[in-house]
């Protein structure tokens, strides 16, 4: 899977997003895959696993299928 924002960069900017958050969402482009992002989230990988299903569930990510 492929996370990819939901959200425009102005909407982000708007949110709560703790240290975690900016830290995943910093790797998210749209194209890298979810391995990757959490592997380069510089977090462990449950912390980044975690935060990245807070953002699913708040929907400023979603998880495609890779192209």
């Amino acid at each position: 899977r492929v996370p990819a924002l939901t959200v425009s960069l102005d909407v982000l900017d708007e949110l709560e997003l703790d240290h975690r958050a900016a830290l995943v969402l910093a790797q998210v482009d749209g194209t890298t895959p979810l391995s990757r992002v959490l592997g380069e989230s510089c977090l462990e990988r449950g912390d980044a696993l975690r935060t990245v299903c807070d953002l699913v569930e708040r929907r400023i990510l979603v998880l495609r299928q890779p192209k």
